[in-house]
């Protein structure tokens, strides 16, 4: 066999080569890469042929520059732990997330949101390349891969559908296994915002789902969804899908088509993906749910329902909620009432009631109403029952101690986390935060200083923390309320305990 020429890499491509591929080559793959081993050639081009294309479409020469010829050495430990991972779950973020920090660590002049925009790309075009020439990561990314390029396998456009892709149309994610507590108004508003009641009701607009982070929206939209008089409404199925704030638009996009028995494959972008979807489902009766929405222009992807069919979106953000749905048709999702959070906590740690139900009932009121703030509580306590005398200290500590209910953990999520990787209540409710700019955060962290239960606050009072005139306090509190983070109560304003608790955490680490 004739030896394979070596092709000139840059420093991001040639770190990924040695240590993502280990995994499937070994420990000698780099003495390989060098020899006549089929194998290594195939990941090579496919490192080149992301290298190449990101290069050609990517028109952010400096940030190009910057990954493939300037990317220091001294990243390389934190980047192949990362590699690592991706190889293991491509869908989840550590790889996005490491590779932003390194490159903002070491070029001060590059911005997060230019960064972000062009690692998102580039992991992108990776997930498709290597899905090309390595079977195993395609395995591991089957059903919402875009393959692209010359080497694109020869697929038909259309086929007909399996039996078992025909029932796969419903592919609702579970219920939480504690059930659903305290929604029953809520659900029949939904029922009616969609006239599900309405014989023959058609071209009626979306629906969204509004409220905070661990509010509970995903869990209102999954009891819809597996509400048998709603299945029995749309009888040819029900779509669903979670974006989060990183999505890969088209392999979503992609995995709707594969369900539904179509190939997008050949199609050049997310709206000629979308215009395929629409002249699929222009005359059947579909329900379409997108969770959890961070873009407007994303989420719009999704809006691929006939006349017959109906679309909820669920997100934080009252921009996103009006545009996608409009205001009069945006539904805000409210804590629980006390006693479904009691009920709730009782599902999850019977043995709670037993040790103190006072105490209980105080937990419920700490954690205000937050559902899955009552989950994580729940869950852990439940750990405890053996040993009484401590359930009872963690329950008081929960009540007391702001870092401890922070730091309650979720095992599972739909932003790329699994029981390895728990997410901490403290990084949910943090998403919104993040994406406030610096000044802004720093006037979130202040509101922490306000007491009281429910803590509320006057415009003109926040001016007097803030120090600034009331237009401006106003101009802010609305920003806030946009997130999510901050609602209307009356002639007042209101933050939930728990993010209370997380800006009075900022205002600490910031030395406010």
């Amino acid at each position: 066999m004739t030896q394979k020429p070596v092709k000139k890499l840059g420093k991001l491509s040639i770190t990924i080569l040695e240590h993502f591929v280990k995994s499937n080559l070994g420990e000698d793959f780099v003495k390989e890469l060098r020899g006549d081993f089929d194998a290594a050639a195939l990941l090579q081009d496919a490192l080149e042929q992301t290298e190449k294309r990101f290069m050609a479409e990517f028109s952010d020469q400096e940030l190009s520059r910057a990954m493939f010829v300037d990317l220091s050495q001294k990243d390389r430990p934190a980047l192949i732990a990362a590699i690592e991972q991706f190889y293991k779950h491509p869908t989840d973020s550590h790889f996005h997330d490491t590779l932003c920090e390194v490159l903002l660590g070491d070029f001060d002049t590059l911005s997060r949101e230019r960064v972000d925009k062009a690692i998102t790309f580039y992991i992108q075009l990776l997930t498709e390349e290597l899905a090309l020439q390595d079977e195993d990561f395609r395995e591991k990314v089957s059903f919402i891969v875009h393959f692209r390029g010359k080497n694109q396998p020869a697929h038909p456009k259309t086929r007909k559908p399996s039996a078992k892709q025909a029932k796969s149309i419903f592919q609702i994610p579970p219920l939480p296994p504690q059930g659903v507590f305290g929604r029953e108004d809520e659900l029949r508003s939904i029922r009616e915002m969609l006239s599900l009641l309405e014989a023959g009701a058609v071209e009626i607009p979306p629906v969204a789902l509004r409220g905070m982070g661990g509010i509970g929206k995903t869990t209102l939209a999954l009891a819809l969804a597996h509400d048998p008089a709603v299945q029995a409404e749309f009888p040819e199925g029900i779509l669903w899908t979670s974006l989060g704030p990183k999505p890969t638009v088209r392999l979503l996009l992609d995995s709707w088509g594969r369900s539904l028995g179509i190939d997008l494959l050949p199609e050049r972008d997310e709206s000629a993906c979308q215009n395929r979807l629409r002249q699929l489902l222009h005359d059947k009766k579909m329900l379409v749910v997108v969770d959890d929405v961070w873009d407007i222009k994303q989420g719009s992807y999704f809006q691929v329902g006939g006349p017959k069919s109906r679309t909820v979106f669920t997100t934080r953000e009252v921009p996103i909620a009006t545009a996608l749905a409009t205001r009069e048709r945006t539904l805000r999702v409210e804590v629980i009432k006390p006693e479904a959070a009691l009920a709730l906590l009782y599902k999850l740690a019977p043995d709670v009631a037993s040790v103190d139900r006072s105490t209980a009932i105080r937990l419920c009121e700490r954690l205000e109403f937050l559902p899955l703030a009552l989950t994580l509580a729940g869950r852990m306590l439940a750990n405890e029952t053996d040993v009484p005398q401590r359930m009872q200290r963690l329950l008081v500590e929960l009540i007391e101690r702001r870092d401890s209910r922070l730091q309650l953990l979720q095992a599972e999520g739909r932003q790329g986390v699994d029981e390895e990787n728990p997410v901490s209540l403290q990084a949910i409710l943090g998403m919104s935060v993040e994406r406030l700019n610096k000044p802004d955060q720093e006037r979130f962290a202040m509101l922490s200083v306000f007491g009281g239960e429910p803590l509320t606050w006057e415009t003109k009072a926040v001016s007097a923390v803030w120090d600034c005139p009331q237009e401006e306090s106003e101009a802010t509190i609305s920003r806030f309320i946009q997130r999510g983070l901050v609602e209307p109560h009356g002639n007042r304003y209101w933050m939930h305990a728990l993010l209370a608790d997380y800006a009075a955490d900022m205002m600490k680490q910031m030395d406010l």
